[in-house]
């Protein structure tokens, strides 16, 4: 039942119809296979755990056959994509003492490590579209262009561009004619032309075509590793816990603005002091990021660095000091006199430092990737200290 509007311009009240459902849709199907290994030798002092397995997701929801545009609504989802699931999982662990000045000394260390990647076994994707899953296709997969460089000069710039038809990924700059913009100028990204059709654009976005772009990158973290350490000798203690993985491409949103400062939104005021540093100049030729151009990285009109490329894809690797705690017990003959059974004194502290390879001082490598659209607008792993006094009566 609906409320009609005469006068061309509102709608009134109305009723609509979702989105049609596929009649045959089920759940998925996981079959998991497993294999391992656990051992504890040398008196339980050393520890190992490995882990094998593969994992097989069949009927994963995706798009249906593609419907003629007088279907008039969402292509219903079926149980169209097959998933495989290949990973290991590794544990080591070392316990043991020894004397030190007449005390005994007690320590532990504990290590993981594990990986793991898929790949699709089975898809509807006759087409082949690159955005869509294929067979073959490694999840976390990221199609990009390849940028191998910045022009130094105008006159290199004029000169590719009178060979290589930028304009198609960033028309609004590479068309423009005022005298800040003109078109390809120095400070410019190079994008390279890599099937050889005179310009840089996608192609078809399939495999048979899919123009200049190629695999350059994937989204999955791999490697995952920690490792830990505690000791005790004579009422003191300490504990030590690193973190991280060892690759993950990333390729920061349009308007994330802790990565792209101005080249997001010029009239931000969040601009860092050592942004200008890094910005491509004649008298800074070997800048990280090109030539100054407003709305750079947020829009396809005049996004010289909107696509996703080899040049500012971001490796989200790092290593972090989860915790490191220090704590004295004082002697039991000093405080069961006054009724204390235990006494404690710790300091500690959590997120201490952080490794990373991204370029940027401003975003947390391990929570960048929590926002879908990377914009990274979540708060960063702070650092905390505490001091605290245990006490058992």
């Amino acid at each position: 039942m609906s409320g009609y509007s005469f006068d061309r311009t509102s709608l009134g009240m109305h009723a609509t119809v979702s989105a049609p459902v596929s009649g045959a849709q089920t759940w998925e199907k996981v079959v998991s296979k497993n294999w391992g290994v656990d051992l504890n030798t040398l008196n339980n002092r050393l520890g190992f755990t490995a882990e094998y397995y593969i994992r097989d997701t069949k009927g994963i929801l995706g798009r249906g056959k593609s419907l003629p545009s007088i279907y008039g609504a969402d292509l219903p989802q079926v149980n169209s994509n097959d998933l495989r699931t290949k990973g290991y999982e590794l544990t080591l662990n070392w316990h043991d003492s020894f004397n030190l000045a007449g005390k005994p000394l007690r320590y532990g260390i504990t290590t993981s490590f594990s990986d793991y990647s898929a790949k699709y076994t089975k898809c509807d994707n006759p087409s082949g579209l690159l955005d869509e899953p294929y067979v073959g296709k490694r999840f976390g997969e990221l199609w990009g262009y390849t940028i191998d460089g910045l022009f130094r000069t105008d006159e290199e710039a004029a000169e590719y561009a009178s060979r290589i038809d930028l304009k198609t990924v960033a028309p609004g700059c590479y068309n423009s004619t005022g005298a800040y913009g003109k078109g390809v100028r120095a400070g410019d990204p190079r994008y390279l032309d890599l099937d050889n059709s005179g310009r840089v654009d996608g192609g078809k976005g399939t495999l048979e075509d899919p123009g200049d772009r190629r695999v350059i990158g994937n989204s999955t973290p791999r490697y995952h590793y920690s490792a830990g350490l505690n000791l005790s000798w004579n009422g003191f203690d300490a504990s030590v816990f690193f973190q991280g993985i060892g690759s993950m491409d990333w390729y920061p949103g349009a308007d994330n603005q802790r990565f792209w400062g101005a080249y997001s939104r010029p009239y931000q005021t969040f601009i860092p002091s050592n942004f200008m540093s890094r910005v491509w100049s004649e008298e800074n030729p070997d800048a990280y990021f090109p030539r100054a151009r407003a709305y750079a990285a947020l829009n396809t009109t005049n996004g010289t660095v909107y696509y996703t490329n080899n040049r500012y894809l971001q490796n989200l690797a790092y290593c972090r000091l989860k915790n490191l705690t220090i704590g004295y017990t004082l002697p039991k003959n000093l405080i069961s006199k006054v009724g204390i059974n235990t006494c404690r004194l710790y300091v500690s502290g959590e997120n201490l430092f952080t490794w990373t390879a991204l370029e940027s001082d401003f975003l947390d490598p391990e929570q960048a990737a929590a926002a879908s659209n990377k914009n990274a607008n979540v708060y960063p792993w702070c650092k905390t200290y505490s001091i605290g006094l245990n006490l058992t009566f």
